[in-house]
């Protein structure tokens, strides 16, 4: 069977594949030689490091190299990302340090220098190390034994956590949660960190200090030049291996893809590259390399990045690794955007990375201070324009050369939108050309690299004219299947004009035709914004959200045609919710973002904000715990503003290709309110269908995967797919009985109806006591060779129908499955062994309040001996008559999952660090619930199994005080009776004698941090072996008995020191 070790040494023999060494790290000297690193709670091999230093900084004397080192390795205080990010300073750019050294004429002089630790030029001259089981003291003074750190120059840089893919318990979740505790207990350990792998051996995931589970992703490696297409490897951790540590790749990823921000409460995060930010930027940087060169022709190409998967950062990581690169001289970088508040976005995104581009980038005002900032510097500058300034003046037929300069690149924003007109039109009488002409004749030497979120047409000639081909492509399937981002559904529910209103309003409109100059847009205006249709789609909005609320924890974006309808709109809400309103910036569930100007009308004064107060709003709105739960918006908000815990938005507003793509991705951002099957939710008042498949039209033909939205009606068929599985399972006869649920939910008193739930529980536990038969759907649902197939069918099945349901839950024609569906999740929750992290709770809650108006449960972990009214029992409670009521109970499966849980962790808790008696009763627990899967044992065995276990387990526990040892003395009792032969030779007594004589010998051999001293051990071993001889234990069996006696040593060694 695969277990972790596997799992460890298989990555372990990768790494070495790759180019690293491997050392075992019970087996390195804590105090001295090259792994030497001061005492147990090091973290940094000293030596190593010191060496490296040396070597890559051959000019310094010993004393500077003793300076560097400290400075590298010195402990803080501190919050644990800022600390990670000075070091990273050091890491990446160097460590200052002054020395006297002799000058030309032999006289010292002070030298001020920056030392490097690590060399990101050639590999090759840094040292790879991968440890495996490194102790590392805990501040809460125990031991924390990560499973494998990637050291580079003795410096900690990776922390892989391995988990065993087979043992349901143990999984991704659960690796990134030893992290936590790791932060906690071995914190220095993370100050040098620059990349986090959790993996259960299969899949893989990489996250950065401060990410949280969301942000974990998996690496897939691509193959720009072909495609953007994607490698593939036997399982994840190969991908992610393959992909990242091989040591050249390492440093480029750790040197270019790394920055540190402040997120809306002032916190410094950390975030990394994921796998197509990372091959993407590489690919941009190569192909700039190629188009700078002599044989290019300036196109650098376009970056297809889908919204919400990180392209601001992508464009940071191309900016920083590009004035990295030597053969473009130092370039000056013009970053081009077609909004002024995109503009502001991305600058602040620069500005907050200015450490990765190493200089502080610039907003210009007009066309004179960039032909002057780029006339000052002729080399470097990162400045930020907008496409409009640009434009002509009045008496211009050609825009003026701002600077000939052939080391520029321009790196345009939402390219397809900002670049077109390349071709000349006539305009007022003349032909002129657009912005993309005017840009080149301004910057006639420069190369040109857009990034866009949306795919370009094919028919989009300009575009490709002035930017070239791909140079990556990372589409919505790509990001949906790698949880960058989440599905989005569609939900058409049109507010049409009331009929009263026909009339008047048609009268209006023809007054308006006649003395209006561009009436189309007065006109659309009049139509959505008349006060009747308003009112209804006030109150359709007030209804959907609410039931939207209390299927999922939501906040919404409500997107309208005009500024009037922003505020009439809000007056409709309000009238049916005042509590939502306030005055106050602060305060408020309901919020208006638009511009404004000096001539608006008091009414519409009072929601336009000053540019500090928007920022309010927007903190408040992407904070998830602030009561601000609606923003309405026109076109504020709708392209380059990230609120991840934004999950519905509602469009009243007539809208098409680019502007429609970009305004619903607004939705698709990963948060814990949002999954790959419970994604982002459009609800359409304006009837924008027609316009959303066009644009999935666009998007397909441009290469793109997958689709742009799911509608609302699919996921409901699909959620009544999996609804009529669960069904199915509850209608199959166990003993001759089905479960009926109808009956169940009938139940009126909350007693009786989570007694129902109850034996629902244990029906689907009983399923899996049948034999298969072989049929076509047992074949689709269950995995034969799991262990309770049935019930993880059911699980699965269970999962999908809430998930559908938090999408589609307010439809009318959801209304009749509510308590059906309540009633299946509530069965679910018996049944699952824990809640992802705490989340999902609420929402549990929320279905429950569904089923009987009021909390069941409690938050947190349902348990099963509580659910059951019996108090939990300590194993050595159990007796007979309780075993006797079980056997009884007619929920006796679910009885079988609450002994499991118990029994496996009094066992760990109580054998405490007596090797022998956890691992006979662990595996004891593992063979006996073997062989309750595999039909081997009924019920009513495996129960009579785990009593007999609970009973002997409570025997051994009583075994030291019978034989008269203490907890150490009995540890190694049980590591010498291990042989059944010795037992029976030497009898309980002598055992005894001999497990006290070895436990008073090694308490007088015992140093500090002996386990490490590999002089200690050997001396321990000589010691444990004289008195095995001593006291004639077999001989064929004392080799194996002194290894596991130092073993079990290892394990009691604080107590051993005491």
């Amino acid at each position: 069977m695969l277990n972790e070790n596997d799992i460890e040494r298989l990555t372990l023999q990768r790494l070495q594949s790759l180019g690293w060494e491997y050392r075992y790290g019970k087996d390195l000297p804590v105090h001295e030689g090259e792994f030497a690193r001061g005492d147990l709670s090091g973290v940094v091999f000293i030596e190593q490091l010191r060496e490296a230093v040396r070597k890559l900084n051959p000019q310094l004397p010993e004393s500077a190299v003793d300076s560097v080192v400290k400075s590298a390795t010195k402990s803080d205080i501190g919050d644990l990302v800022v600390r990670n990010q000075a070091f990273y300073k050091l890491l990446r750019d160097g460590v200052r340090v002054e020395y006297q050294a002799p000058n030309s004429h032999g006289q010292n002089e002070q030298k001020i220098e920056m030392a490097r630790l690590v060399d990101f030029e050639h590999e090759k001259n840094n040292r790879f190390v991968a440890v495996n089981q490194l102790e590392i003291r805990s501040r809460k003074a125990g031991k924390r034994i990560p499973d494998i750190i990637g050291f580079v120059n003795g410096l900690p840089l990776v922390v892989f956590e391995l988990k065993n893919p087979l043992r349901e318990s143990a999984d991704l979740l659960q690796a990134f949660n030893q992290f936590l505790t790791y932060k906690d207990e071995i914190a220095e350990l993370f100050v040098y960190n620059q990349a986090l792998i959790i993996s259960d051996g299969i899949a893989a995931r990489l996250g950065s200090l401060s990410a949280d589970f969301q942000r974990f992703t998996p690496w897939k490696v691509v193959d720009e030049k072909n495609q953007s297409a994607r490698l593939y490897f036997e399982d994840e951790l190969q991908s992610l291996l393959n992909g990242l540590m091989q040591p050249e790749d390492l440093l480029d990823y750790i040197r270019y893809f790394v920055l540190f921000e402040r997120d809306s409460n002032g916190k410094t995060i950390k975030k990394i590259a994921a796998y197509h930010q990372y091959y993407g930027v590489n690919e941009a940087v190569d192909s700039t390399l190629f188009a700078t060169s002599e044989k290019g022709d300036r196109r650098i190409g376009v970056m297809w990045h889908t919204q919400g998967s990180g392209k601001s950062i992508s464009m940071l990581f191309y900016a920083g690794k590009l004035l990295a690169q030597p053969e473009l001289k130092n370039p000056t970088i013009v970053v081009v955007t077609d909004r002024n508040d995109l503009d502001g976005q991305l600058f602040q995104t620069f500005s907050s990375g200015k450490d990765l581009i190493k200089q502080t980038p610039q907003q210009v005002e007009d066309r004179d201070q960039l032909r002057q900032l780029l006339a000052q510097n002729e080399v470097g500058g990162v400045f930020f324009t907008t496409i409009q300034k640009f434009a002509l003046n009045e008496e211009e037929s050609r825009f003026p050369v701002l600077n000939e300069r052939s080391n520029i690149i321009v790196i345009s924003d939402e390219a397809h939108r900002s670049q077109y007109g390349f071709t000349q039109k006539l305009h007022n009488g003349k032909f002129q050309a657009g912005y993309a002409r005017h840009l080149r004749d301004a910057l006639p030497n420069a190369s040109f690299i857009g990034f866009t979120g949306t795919p370009i047409s094919l028919e989009d000639k300009d575009t490709q004219d002035v930017f070239g081909r791909y140079v990556s492509i990372y589409d919505l399937q790509d990001a949906v299947e790698d949880g960058a981002t989440v599905p989005i559904v569609y939900e058409a529910r049109q507010i049409r004009l009331n009929e009263k209103e026909h009339d008047e309003l048609f009268k209006e409109i023809d007054d308006l035709l006649e003395e209006e100059q561009s009436p189309a847009l007065r006109l659309q205006e009049k139509l959505l914004g008349s006060q009747a249709r308003l009112a209804d789609l006030a109150a359709d909005f007030v209804q959907h959200f609410a039931k939207r609320n209390e299927v999922v924890d939501s906040k919404a974006m409500m997107v309208v045609s005009s500024r009037q309808i922003c505020v009439d709109l809000y007056n409709e809400i309000i009238k049916l919710r005042p509590e939502w309103h306030s005055d106050n910036i602060n305060e408020g569930a309901i919020k208006i973002v638009m511009t404004g100007s000096a001539s608006d009308a008091p009414e519409m004064q009072k929601h336009v904000y000053s540019k500090q107060e928007k920022q309010t709003l927007e903190r408040r709105f992407k904070d998830p715990n602030d009561p601000l739960k609606v923003v309405i918006v026109r076109d504020m908000w709708l392209t380059g503003f990230d609120a991840p815990c934004c999950n519905t938005m509602y469009i009243d507003k007539p809208m098409q290709g680019h502007n429609l793509m970009q305004a619903i991705a607004r939705v698709n951002r990963v948060f814990r309110n949002k999954s790959r099957e419970n994604g982002g939710l459009i609800v359409d008042y304006v009837g924008i269908a027609e316009k959303l498949k066009e644009a999935t039209q666009q998007y397909t033909n441009s290469q793109g995967k997958g689709k742009l939205t799911d509608s609302v009606i699919d996921v409901f068929f699909k959620m009544k797919e999996h609804l009529e599985f669960v069904r199915n399972l509850f209608a199959t006869p166990v003993e001759g009985k089905t479960f009926d649920v109808q009956a169940a939910l009938e139940k009126d008193e909350p007693h009786e109806l989570l007694m129902a739930i109850r034996f629902a529980a244990n029906h689907i536990l009983s399923l899996d006591q049948l034999p298969f038969e072989g049929k076509a759907h047992e074949q689709h649902w269950f995995n034969k060779k799991e262990a309770e197939p049935r019930k993880k069918a059911f699980l699965k099945a269970a999962g999908l129908v809430k998930k559908g349901y938090m999408l589609c839950g307010a439809l009318a024609e959801v209304e009749p499955y509510n308590q059906e569906i309540a009633f299946y999740d509530a069965v679910r929750a018996i049944l699952t062994k824990r809640e992802q992290n705490g989340t999902g709770t609420n929402e549990r809650q929320i279905l429950l309040k569904k089923l009987v108006n009021q909390a069941v449960y409690s938050e947190g972990v349902i348990d099963l001996f509580d659910l059951l009214e019996k108090p939990q029992p300590q194993i050595s409670l159990l007796s007979e008559e309780f075993l006797q009521t079980i056997k009884n109970s007619p929920t006796k499966n679910l009885w079988v999952s609450a002994m499991e849980r118990y029994l496996a962790s009094e066992i760990k808790a109580k054998s405490g660090a007596n090797l022998t008696l956890q691992k006979d009763f662990e595996q004891r627990l593992k063979e006996a619930l073997n062989q309750y899967h595999n039909h081997n044992l009924s019920v009513v065995e495996i129960l009579d199994e785990l009593f007999k276990m609970s009973q002997d387990f409570q025997e051994r526990l009583a075994l030291g005080e019978k034989l008269g040892l203490k907890k150490e003395e009995l540890a190694f009792y049980e590591a010498l009776a291990r042989n059944q032969s010795a037992r029976e030779l030497m009898g309980d007594e002598v055992l005894s004698k001999l497990a006290k004589e070895i436990t008073d010998t090694l308490k007088r051999s015992v140093t500090i941090d002996w386990q490490y001293k590999e002089g200690v051990r050997a001396k321990m071993r000589i010691l444990v072996k004289r008195a095995l001889q001593r006291y004639k234990y077999p001989p064929d069996k004392q080799e194996e008995a002194v290894s596991y006696v130092i073993k079990q040593a290892e394990e009691i060694a604080e107590e051993l020191s005491c």
